[in-house]
């Protein structure tokens, strides 16, 4: 999730009763620790492939928390007024897994139990940024900097109101990826991959991508649209030279692991060789601006000129 829908979702746990009992300590340890575990991009500073290597790694896992939640309970507990150490120890944890659970609910993917478990995991559930999800923990601290006797009644509400939402998004995804794998029925392949993936501002609005074995296929599927759906289909680039010689590189080995549908295009221009490689999840159209592109441009002797590499956090 983005950066100020994590600060919220702490900020409404602290007003749930914390910040009445504790006070001041319990909204900043809750707040800050719903942030912290995006310390790891300070890594991009060195490595432009940073969101591949580290992203949502040790410090987004259950594990990576502890130690988190020690460093910022130990500094809340030496500058601050409030003594009982273990109490922030918890509130702190509370923080960092908040954030965890966030980042899970998207489609990125996030290393849970790292150090232990290397995969990535993602429920696939809302986009990165969700305006409806950022409101509903934006409500409550307005309503209850406003209301104040009533501020705890309003967060325990909203985030009940928050789960009913995201039972919702669930019943959602639920319902496109049937229609999204009806509507591959009619396709005379072996199904070796299938994902819906959240799109940005509604929550009845999916993107489907599938890996049929020897092509990939996407397509929009809006719940509210009953008309067949329109597949993309994207044919797996066969065996090549280039493609292939490039395919123990570093960069390419990093980007391959990550990807849960990749794909390669290979173009030829008057005096380059350009191989791309796309991550079909994270859209439906392939263009430059795609948030998971990584171009690779070589001479006509394959002697490589540049790396080109889209990337977000």
């Amino acid at each position: 999730m983005d950066i100020v829908t994590h600060g919220l979702a702490g900020a409404v746990v602290a007003q749930t009763g914390f910040s009445q009992k504790i006070g001041r300590p319990a909204t900043i340890i809750l707040v800050v620790g719903a942030l912290l575990p995006d310390i790891d991009g300070v890594m991009a500073i060195w490595d432009r492939f940073a969101v591949l290597r580290y992203h949502r790694s040790l410090t987004h896992s259950f594990f990576g928390a502890i130690p988190l939640a020690l460093l910022l309970a130990t500094i809340v507990y030496i500058w601050g007024s409030y003594k009982r150490y273990w109490r922030l120890v918890g509130l702190a944890y509370l923080g960092v897994t908040l954030h965890i659970l966030l980042d899970l609910q998207t489609s990125f993917g996030t290393k849970i139990f790292a150090p232990l478990d290397p995969r990535r995991y993602a429920l696939d559930l809302v986009f990165i940024v969700d305006l409806i999800y950022t409101g509903l923990l934006l409500l409550p601290l307005v309503l209850g900097w406003r209301y104040k006797v009533s501020a705890p009644f309003l967060a325990r509400s909203f985030l009940g109101v928050l789960l009913l939402y995201l039972a919702l998004v669930g019943v959602n995804h639920t319902l496109a990826m049937q229609r999204f794998t009806q509507a591959l029925a009619a396709q005379k392949s072996e199904m070796v991959n299938i994902g819906i993936f959240p799109r940005l501002f509604t929550p009845f609005q999916w993107l489907g991508v599938a890996d049929m074995g020897n092509s990939y296929y996407q397509a929009i599927v809006n719940l509210w649209d009953r008309n067949p759906l329109t597949l993309q289909r994207y044919e797996k680039l066969s065996s090549h030279d280039v493609v292939q010689n490039l395919s123990n590189l570093e960069e390419v080995r990093i980007f391959w692991e990550f990807a849960e549908f990749p794909w390669v295009r290979y173009q030829q221009t008057d005096q380059e060789q350009i191989v791309e490689y796309f991550d079909l999840r994270f859209g439906e159209k392939l263009h430059p601006q795609n948030p998971f592109r990584m171009g690779i441009v070589l001479d006509f002797h394959g002697t490589i000129k540049r790396i080109e590499w889209n990337h977000r956090f």
